[in-house]
């Protein structure tokens, strides 16, 4: 034997022969092929051994067999004999008089070969068949070129012939229905016979209550398919409707209307009439049968609710009114809904009338009813408030008082028409007064206060001893020292260093009073102050380098530099008057210089900057 794929089908094929001299080929169905490797000699005893090949290149495989001393034997074999199974399937073995059968020829292991179908002379490996018989299918195969010829296998199915089931489907009524009739249908079936009905139930006897014309089909089955049908005919029922108010007071009557039918039987009523009157102490419903010209017929019924009005009745918030106040009026009663005299819909409303009137309420439950109120208006009285005198200075007094009332309270508390008072800031007063009849009324009094302006004492320097300067006092109109001067204010030069103490009564405009006073610090010597800005033009001001307070220091020695730091000048005892630097010397244009000041007091040299300008200078 030998592994082979003797039918180029990539699936290695298992070869075996014999000394006789047969040949056999088990073909591969798998790319794996059989246990052993595709193209594998085997060894049989010491010195024999088969192959299978195209031993003399004429693409037909031939078997070789060498025996001892490696001598060939060649045998070429043609005609292989494979093995194949065919197998015909069908879609049904009975054939209907409406329903085909499909056959169709399957062979295993697959090939690629040829059907012929018999009786019909058919090829392919499908056939639709129509009549009972025996069909018979052979396949064959052919091997590539010079590889041999399959032989025929074939298989035969029996097809049967059945007829057409029938049945029969009997009715309870026979007669059209009325909709929602319950019917009846039974099913005459031999036993052979299934059925199924359309409605899916597989019992022999139905009920079915159909609401319009219906089909009904019994589907039989024998092995082939048939049916039997019955029409239940239907008439349609009247859709009756009831057209009427459903809600009336006590006491009122109705009128209930039907349409939808031809004849109509009312309950509890007896009437066949389609409009009827009614007038209900209580709730009551009303019912009616209407029928057709079929003679089907409908049932409808309504219910009418008998409403009894309500008791209402109007609660105001006020016993009166007070003009021009408001006042609430609360419905009572718990009706369904409210109208007032005003066209409000609430059920409380807030009104402020002008004259006394009645306002009236309509409540609403499915009945009307009807209440009123009156609301007497009262007039408040006549207020007046006023304060003696209008204005004070702070803390003055002021005598506050009402008119037209019968009582009053302050808002400070006090009760009474007159009171006394010491404001310290501007107040306005209010006061509720109370008249005779219960109404009350509100007015204010203001109150100016007028606080002093705050005055302030001042010097227009630091108090040295020996040196004149001004104590002034501003903040008011007059003024009165403690000095007895009256003037706003006066010079003082001081003889020591004991401090100087000044006080003020000072009166403004409104003519309220303050006080003030100041205790001033006198100094042996008083500090160094520097102007540093200098227009030597003439006219008085800043003509020359100022330094307030030099003539303190005696021994001074003040140096003026220029920007190179030249030395301009050198003045010793410097005075302001007499002793002094102004810039005006030829040569000296306008720009910034440079000062030195010794104050030969031991505590170091001021240094510092001038600006010099000499616009307009004559």
């Amino acid at each position: 034997f030998a592994i082979k794929d003797i039918d180029s089908d990539t699936k290695p094929d298992l070869v075996m022969a014999d000394y006789a001299g047969s040949f056999y080929v088990v073909r591969g169905t798998t790319s794996l092929g059989y246990p052993f490797g595709l193209n594998t000699p085997f060894f049989v005893g010491e010195s024999y051994r088969f192959l299978l090949e195209n031993f003399d290149s004429n693409n037909i495989p031939d078997f070789v067999f060498v025996g001892e001393g490696d001598y060939p034997y060649l045998l070429n074999f043609r005609n292989f004999s494979f093995n194949l199974k065919e197998t015909i399937v069908s879609t049904n073995t009975v054939v209907c008089p409406t329903s085909p059968v499909l056959l169709n020829a399957i062979i295993n292991p697959i090939y690629t070969g040829n059907f012929m179908w018999w009786p019909v002379a058919l090829t392919g490996p499908s056939l639709t068949v129509t009549s009972a018989g025996f069909y018979n299918c052979v396949f064959s195969y052919t091997l590539p070129p010079g590889y041999g010829q399959c032989s025929l296998l074939g298989d035969t199915l029996n097809i049967q012939a059945m007829p057409t089931p029938t049945g029969a489907i009997g009715s309870s009524i026979s007669v059209p229905v009325c909709a929602g009739t319950s019917v009846d249908l039974t099913a005459s079936v031999i036993s052979t016979t299934s059925f199924t009905w359309s409605t899916g139930s597989t019992s022999y006897s139905i009920s079915v209550t159909p609401s319009v014309t219906t089909v009904y089909t019994l589907n039989l089955d024998n092995g082939c398919p048939g049916s039997e049908t019955l029409t239940i005919n239907v008439n349609p029922n009247p859709l009756i409707n009831i057209s009427a108010t459903t809600t009336i007071c006590s006491g009122d009557s109705l009128i209930l209307t039907v349409s939808g039918a031809s004849t109509y039987t009312w309950s509890p009523i007896t009437s066949n009439s389609s409009s009827i009157t009614v007038s209900p102490a209580s709730t009551s419903a009303y019912s009616v049968i209407g029928t057709n010209g079929f003679g089907c017929s409908d049932t409808t019924s309504t219910t009418i609710t008998v409403n009894t009005p309500v008791a209402i009745s109007i609660i105001s918030s006020k016993p009166f009114v007070c003009f021009p106040d408001s006042v609430t009026l609360n419905a009572i009663g718990g009706a369904a809904s409210y109208t007032w005299s005003t066209g409000s819909n609430l059920s409380a409303i807030t009104v402020t009338p002008i004259i006394s009137g009645n306002y009236t309420l309509t409540a609403n439950n499915g009945c009307l009813s009807t209440a009123t109120i009156s609301i007497p208006i009262l007039l408040r009285p006549s207020l007046t408030a006023v304060s003696n005198p209008s204005m004070v200075c702070n803390s003055g007094s002021v005598t506050i008082q009402a008119f037209g009332a019968a009582t009053y309270t302050w808002s400070n508390l006090f009760i009474g028409s007159t009171f006394t008072d010491n404001p310290v800031s501007s107040t306005t007063y209010s006061v509720l007064g109370l008249g005779s009849n219960g109404c009350y009324n509100y007015t204010t009094v203001a109150v100016s206060v007028y606080t002093p302006n705050a005055v302030s004492i001042l010097s227009n320097g630091e108090l040295c001893l020996g040196k004149a300067i001004d104590i002034t006092v501003v903040g008011a109109q007059t003024y009165t020292w403690n000095t007895g001067t009256t003037n706003s204010s006066f010079q003082v030069v001081p003889s020591n260093l004991a401090p100087l103490s000044y006080s003020v009564t000072a009166t403004d405009a409104n003519g309220c009073k303050s006080n003030a006073s100041q205790v001033f610090v006198v100094s042996d010597k008083c500090q160094l102050v520097i102007y540093n800005g200098i227009t030597p033009n003439g006219d008085g001001k800043n003509d020359i380098f100022f330094l307030e307070n030099i003539e303190m220091y005696p021994g001074n020695i003040v140096r003026i530099f220029n920007r190179w730091g030249q030395l301009l000048d050198e003045i010793h005892n410097y005075n302001n008057t007499s002793k002094f630097w102004s810039g005006t010397e030829q040569g000296v244009p306008s720009g910034t210089y440079y000062y030195v000041i010794d104050l030969n007091n031991g505590k170091g040299l001021i240094k510092g900057w001038i600006e010099l300008t000499k616009k307009d200078l004559n």
